[in-house]
């Protein structure tokens, strides 16, 4: 108990999300919201500022002892706004960062590491999945721009922390797991001697170390025929600028995975397969091929669903921009159109980069909404 408030029920109206069917106050909309505002001090006639400035002083003071412990929660007994991090709770993480605007930059005692790291640790975990590890990239880029730190900036300005393993220690365990066939530490380690860059503390980049657990993820891969893996792979050798290694770990992932299941495409097959799409397309780091980048699209298309729903539009503008490449363009503007031309994204094919409805436009087109069949909906 803090106060009034059980924690344990606080953490699950966190995690559930839960309606307050019985609110006291204009602003409360969330069960959660209503076991802080009490404790708070907050009282029904209190206007936005006032509530606010409550809420940010009893978070500060409080936030500590807001322990959780829940089902795959990790750290165990970690603070309340990691939890929220972890779930993704955008009402929670929107009232602690934009409304509330508490202190950030508190280091958890339980692990010894802030919000920032913990979203980053987070990053880390779903690093090979690009469709998980996003809404964690915006999470981190939501808390850096409110002036969360790491915990080595804040210990470069002398405060006194928490202590948490040391890198030595915490490389050394990476290092056994990695050399008894784990492939996520081989190549985490293969990342932090390229970097330099490990929450435990500042190490120096070692070219020659990351040379060489990149090569035992590499051994890994091909022992184990992951496919997940060999596309990971692919996107470390081009993070590093390695095209040609970038493209042949993908066409290996293509590989390992042979003749898969139509139902039940292997992680890592639709990006690998859209990469390569890419490419093909573009001759960015091969001679261009429109043919063999319309089987790489086909395929990316027919696996979109796997990765997620936001994966499908992306697959279908790259199928219309190889029809387009090759001077179809009835069949472009219809890919163009099934994905819809009213939102784009960074992996937008560049021709659409402004839209999809400017593109139509340009070519003379109607911004109707027609599927591949032909069907419209406008």
């Amino acid at each position: 108990m803090i106060g009034g408030v059980n924690v344990a029920n606080l953490c699950s109206a966190v995690e559930t999300q839960a309606y307050e069917l019985d609110p006291f106050h204009d602003s409360i909309i969330y069960q959660y919201q209503t076991l802080l505002y009490r404790e708070a001090g907050v009282k029904p006639a209190d206007g936005e500022a006032v509530v606010n400035e409550k809420l940010r002083r009893y978070m500060n003071a409080r936030l500590p002892e807001m322990q959780c412990n829940l089902i795959n929660f990790n750290p165990r007994n970690g603070n309340l706004l990691k939890l929220a991090v972890a779930r993704q709770v955008d009402p929670f993480l929107n009232d602690a960062i934009r409304i509330w605007k508490i202190d950030l930059n508190q280091v958890d005692a339980i692990d010894g590491f802030t919000m920032l790291d913990y979203a980053e640790q987070r990053m880390d975990t779903y690093k090979p999945d690009r469709l998980k590890r996003r809404p964690f990239e915006d999470i981190y880029g939501r808390l850096r721009k409110a002036g969360a730190k790491h915990r080595f900036e804040i210990a470069a300005n002398g405060a006194a922390l928490p202590p948490v393993e040391s890198a030595q220690a915490a490389l050394a365990k990476l290092e056994s797991k990695a050399k008894g066939g784990d492939f996520f530490s081989a190549i985490r380690l293969a990342s932090i001697y390229q970097t330099g860059r490990i929450l435990n503390g500042p190490i120096a980049p070692d070219p020659a170390k990351m040379r060489q657990w990149l090569t035992l993820a590499g051994n890994l891969v091909l022992a184990s025929r992951n496919v997940s893996d060999a596309h990971w792979l692919g996107m470390f050798r081009g993070g590093i600028n390695e095209r040609a290694a970038e493209l042949s770990w993908y066409a290996k992932a293509l590989e390992l995975a042979g003749n898969f299941p139509k139902d039940h495409p292997p992680k890592g097959i639709f990006d690998a397969s859209l990469e390569l799409a890419k490419a093909y397309a573009q001759g960015d780091g091969v001679a261009r091929n429109l043919d063999v980048a319309l089987a790489h699209a086909t395929r990316a298309n027919e696996t979109a669903w796997s990765p997620g729903s936001s994966a499908i539009p992306v697959s279908q503008r790259w199928m219309g921009y190889v029809y387009e490449q090759r001077g179809d363009i009835d069949k472009a503007a219809r890919w163009y159109r099934t994905a819809r031309y009213d939102s784009t994204s960074k992996q937008d094919p560049p021709s659409v980069a402004a839209g999809i409805g400017p593109w139509l436009t340009a070519k003379g087109l109607p911004k109707c909404c027609v599927d591949i069949d032909g069907q419209k909906d406008c």
